[in-house]
């Protein structure tokens, strides 16, 4: 059984990507394995202060199937059909809210994966930054009717890749995000403690399980 293309589940995110016409477009349907991707995220000023007391934890496990395509909780990593002869893999992890058909969803891009750190500044230019990435938090299967209570897009941060093989990727993460949280348009969300260990899936697969 098939999944409808990926580019209709990365939408909303692809939409906060201010830099999404580098990445291309992202590849069909395919087969995900399972992966695992972590994080805290809170919402702070311009001095990087904390505006609330405590962080919400975001925990994507598992694998995804036709039956939690749009609405389940899962991890995996995409290899890029667009970027340089595949040179690029996307980790996404999607947490599923307790309203149905409800979720939260990471999006990270990484060109050229290699073991190393990486990190990007709000002055970096996009050409010489080696991920972005885009973070949604209350979105839905339609795209006319979701309502995100947070969209927002890397401003700065850094990524580290602890191990890259032929098929699976691990690393941590720290990122400053901008764009909108809660009413505001033009907040800042910094996502800290992050972690993604996730297998890298060509876009040949045929099907997901069931």
């Amino acid at each position: 059984m098939r999944l409808p293309p990926l580019r209709s589940l990365l939408s909303v995110l692809a939409a906060a990507l201010a830099l999404a016409a580098c990445f291309g477009d992202p590849a069909g349907p395919t087969e995900f394995p399972s992966g695992s991707v972590r994080f805290l995220y809170v919402p702070v000023d311009s001095a990087g202060t904390a505006l609330t007391a405590d962080s919400v934890a975001f925990a994507a496990e598992g694998g995804v199937t036709t039956d939690n395509y749009f609405s389940g909780t899962y991890a995996f990593g995409l290899r890029s059909t667009t970027f340089e002869g595949d040179k690029a893999v996307r980790v996404y992890g999607q947490q599923a809210q307790a309203t149905e058909g409800t979720y939260d969803g990471l999006l990270l891009f990484i060109a050229n994966p290699a073991v190393g750190t990486y990190t990007c500044t709000a002055a970096t230019s996009p050409v010489n930054c080696r991920f972005a990435a885009a973070f949604t938090v209350g979105a839905s299967e339609d795209e006319i009717t979701s309502r995100p209570t947070i969209r927002v897009s890397a401003r700065a941060g850094t990524v580290v890749i602890t191990s890259v093989d032929g098929d699976r990727v691990r690393g941590t993460f720290s990122l400053l995000m901008r764009g909108q949280v809660g009413e505001q348009t033009d907040a800042l969300l910094r996502l800290s403690g992050g972690a993604f260990d996730v297998p890298i899936t060509s876009a040949d697969s045929p099907s997901v399980p069931d």
